[in-house]
């Protein structure tokens, strides 16, 4: 009866030692799956993408400014090796129209002139170009305005730590407009750090929405 005793104990044992070693390769394996996917990404450009895998199975969230670029993501994962099935839940921007003859109506398109970042992330992606291009277009059709340019992050990190990174997001939508003609003292670059989200940072979805940079008008400098 001992002995039946302790080999049923050891059974059990040698089970849970087995289901332990059995998870934690799965996870490995999804860890590496998920930074294959994101390598091929990021080397596209798509830095404001995040993946995660179930398994083999890979699931994209972010927010795109084009329908074009959330389908170019979906096959960069779907060719990455290891990629069992994709789940695509990248959103598309509003997009943005042709510009606007009044500045009234360019204010009110700039309400849905969004860059967004990935975690940690600062530097303007590929497919952010769209925009920065439409939005210089519309500042040299309007000669007269001048954009506060808003940098923002989730809660993640310290205040002081989001902080930097806001005004460092700022500073790069900042950057790419000087390099497409914009005078720098019709440019401000501020950064909010996790002040003003525009979801709750809770969940990841949310954080993402969180990343960004805004612009708007201003009279202040």
């Amino acid at each position: 009866m001992k002995f039946k005793t302790t080999l049923i104990f050891f059974i059990v044992l040698l089970t849970i030692i087995f289901l332990f070693c059995l998870k934690r390769g799965s996870k490995q394996i999804e860890k590496n799956l998920a930074g294959s996917v994101t390598a091929q990404l990021q080397a596209q450009g798509l830095t404001s993408v995040s993946v995660a895998a179930n398994g083999r199975d890979v699931i994209l969230q972010g927010i795109l400014p084009a329908e074009s670029l959330k389908t170019k993501a979906g096959k960069i994962c779907s060719a990455t090796p290891g990629v069992r099935k994709l789940v695509n839940h990248i959103q598309v921007a509003v997009p943005l129209k042709a510009r606007s003859s009044s500045v009234s109506g360019f204010a009110k398109m700039l309400r849905e002139a969004t860059l967004y970042f990935g975690p940690g992330q600062w530097s303007i992606s590929a497919g952010d170009r769209v925009l920065l291009d439409w939005l210089a277009d519309s500042l040299k059709h309007h000669p007269g305005v001048r954009l506060e340019i808003c940098g923002f992050s989730d809660s993640s990190g310290t205040e002081t730590i989001n902080k930097q990174l806001s005004q460092k997001r700022a500073q790069a939508a900042v950057d790419s407009l000087l390099k497409r003609g914009i005078p720098s003292n019709r440019l401000l670059p501020k950064g909010f750090g996790s002040r003003e989200p525009r979801a709750s940072n809770k969940s990841k979805r949310g954080r993402q929405k969180n990343r960004r940079v805004e612009f708007r008008l201003s009279e202040k400098f």
